[in-house]
């Protein structure tokens, strides 16, 4: 009770509407597949020396693979090619901290964090 209670007031604050959320979470490529952040894995996270990317999604064939630092300093890109798996070597560059992994697909993008420790 407390929940739907919490999820009323919310909707009537801001004027957020759940239903359009989860609507926008599933936005679909020119091919009509849905491109999300659960069609990629990344591993292991927090990570040493190398980020493994496994893509559960074929879709993204003509994506690019973007890492930053928390600051926006861009790291690297790379294409993804229809990969199925991406092997990631975290050089010297990436110092202990916090980074942001990107798919960008058409106009679409997509985010998940990772962490790199010693």
């Amino acid at each position: 009770m407390k929940t739907i209670l919490l999820m009323v007031l919310v909707t009537i604050a801001w004027g957020f509407n759940p239903s359009e959320s989860l609507m926008k979470s599933s936005k679909l490529d020119s091919a009509g597949s849905p491109v999300n952040n659960e069609n990629f894995f990344l591993s292991p996270n927090p990570a040493t020396t190398e980020l493994n990317v496994e893509f559960l999604d074929q879709s993204l064939t003509d994506a690019v693979l973007i890492i930053h630092d928390m600051s926006g300093k861009k790291y690297l890109m790379i294409p993804v090619k229809g990969r199925e798996q991406l092997s990631i070597s975290l050089d010297r560059r990436f110092v202990r901290g916090d980074y942001t992994f990107t798919i960008v697909k058409g106009k679409n993008k997509f985010s998940k964090n990772f962490s790199v420790v010693d």
